[in-house]
């Protein structure tokens, strides 16, 4: 999905994202924390406690990627 909106850093994105879709913020910050998905900013990892400092810039490109497990 692509999406235009006005967010400073990752922490921005995820609450217009959350509202935009009618989540909670919570639950995308609660899946991010407990490393059930991962956020990819521009192809690198962010930090669960980089999502406040990190700054985002006209043309990035952020993916949330559940984690796979199994054997």
């Amino acid at each position: 999905m692509e999406v235009n909106v006005n967010a400073t850093s990752v922490l921005d994105l995820i609450m217009e994202l959350a509202k935009l879709k009618g989540f909670k913020p919570s639950e995308i910050l609660d899946s991010l924390r407990d490393e059930d998905y991962l956020l990819l900013l521009n192809g690198r990892s962010v930090n669960y406690d980089m999502l406040k400092k990190t700054k985002l810039r006209s043309g990035d490109v952020v993916v949330f990627m559940p984690v796979v497990s199994g054997g």
